[in-house]
């Protein structure tokens, strides 16, 4: 039977929302390895922050029953501070549910402030239940998130894994008034832990591809060659590869992420080949504006 928690962490389905503020684009005539480096750096945090909220959301939805605190020791439930509150008595579907975090909570090394807000089908276990997630005023350390996302459950694949489509369109305003905005579409399948009721052993893979728009005004677009694979006991990605590319005056330039630098373990960090063939590492959502 498939575990009702399993199906989050990264990646989801979306009727695309798009944010209403403006973004500057920026000529990339001049563009060379340091804005690329900047580029693969908004990439990988931007699927880090968007992930977050995803386990914030399991976290504090799926995982609980009615009455029930949360665990603050789990990596994904920020439990000692938002309220939670259900349109509908929780456990009955449509429903639309609010996490609210006032005016600052902090958990896991972030302060976040605001409200995520989630309209839910069906439970997620189900096929063809879908979530999408909203905001309103919601800010990650100073950072605030517009937009919108949407996953569904899209059944089983040839393998008999359970499988999940995301789609992402968000926009993040960063405090000195820089603006990355990003769309997504992936599969997340997963391939371990289904069989359990423990959320620790669940294992996914992620497939599909990206496009945006970063902090500096460059826009970018990625695909996943090698499938991400993200371990609910690890907050970070720790394998796969993703190729971007950045299109310029000069031809288009594109560089390679490693997740799994330097031996895929649990850490927040990714290797960056040049187009020298040269390497340079990166720190995912390592406070960077």
């Amino acid at each position: 039977m498939i575990k009702r928690t399993a199906f989050f962490g990264l990646l989801l389905a979306l009727s695309l929302s798009s944010c209403d503020d403006a973004q500057d684009i920026n000529p990339t005539a001049n563009i060379g390895d340091t804005e690329m480096t900047t580029v693969a750096e908004d990439l990988v945090s931007l699927e880090y922050v968007s992930n977050e909220t995803d386990e914030i959301t399991d976290a504090l939805i799926e995982m609980r029953e009615p009455g029930d605190p949360g665990n603050p020791n789990d990596p994904g439930d920020p439990s000692d501070c938002p309220t939670v509150t259900f349109e509908n008595p929780q456990g009955e579907f449509p429903n639309t549910i609010t996490i609210d975090f006032g005016d600052a909570c902090e958990h896991n090394g972030h302060v976040r402030s605001g409200k995520i807000i989630i309209y839910q089908t069906a439970p997620m276990f189900e096929s063809g239940a879908s979530r999408t997630t909203t905001y309103e005023d919601y800010f990650t350390d100073g950072i605030e998130h517009l937009g919108t996302k949407v996953i569904t459950n899209a059944g089983f694949d040839d393998a008999g894994n359970v499988t999940f489509t995301r789609f992402v369109d968000i926009q993040l305003i960063f405090p000195d008034g820089q603006i990355a905005s990003w769309t997504a579409e992936y599969v997340k399948t997963q391939v371990a832990g289904a069989d359990t009721d423990i959320r620790k052993d669940d294992v996914f893979e992620i497939s599909g591809s990206t496009s945006g728009v970063n902090r500096k005004g460059f826009e970018f677009s990625s695909r996943i060659i090698e499938n991400l694979v993200r371990s609910r006991d690890c907050r970070w990605i720790t394998a796969g590869i993703i190729t971007f590319e950045v299109i310029t005056d000069q031809g288009t330039m594109t560089r390679t992420i490693d997740y799994g630098f330097p031996d895929a373990g649990c850490d927040n960090l990714a290797e960056v080949t040049m187009g020298d063939g040269t390497v340079k590492i990166i720190y995912i959502h390592k406070r960077w504006w």
